[in-house]
């Protein structure tokens, strides 16, 4: 019978790690539920500034895009205003040099009759 108290003893030690190495496991399965479910939520936390993050270069290529037409649109507006300025100058220049001819026409006719009075 020693033998087979001995082989009793040595089952029963058998079995006691088998129930603490199943309790080791319970634990782990559990640790990697959780673990899971928070690498779930990272992720869903990710998406959310990554969604944010897409969406304002979208945004930002959109402005851009329109800055770009409204300088191409000023770039024109500014060569006709330089067109409009030239052509300006080039008619004052016209008017003052009349106007000079004048002037000379007029102080002539204005010295003229200071004499007279």
């Amino acid at each position: 019978m020693d033998k087979q108290d001995q082989i009793m003893s040595m089952l029963q030690s058998i079995i006691e790690t088998q129930d603490k190495q199943g309790k080791t496991l319970e634990t782990h399965g559990q640790m990697l539920e959780e673990l899971g479910q928070i690498l779930t939520a990272l992720r869903a936390g990710q998406e959310h500034p990554k969604v944010e993050l897409d969406d304002l270069k979208s945004a930002t290529a959109k402005k851009l895009d329109d800055i770009k037409e409204q300088m191409s649109d000023q770039s024109a507006s500014i060569a006709i205003l330089k067109e409009d300025v030239w052509s300006s100058k080039v008619d004052i220049h016209r008017i003052k040099t009349t106007m000079g001819i004048n002037n000379l026409f007029a102080v002539y006719l204005v010295g003229t009759s200071n004499k007279h009075v």
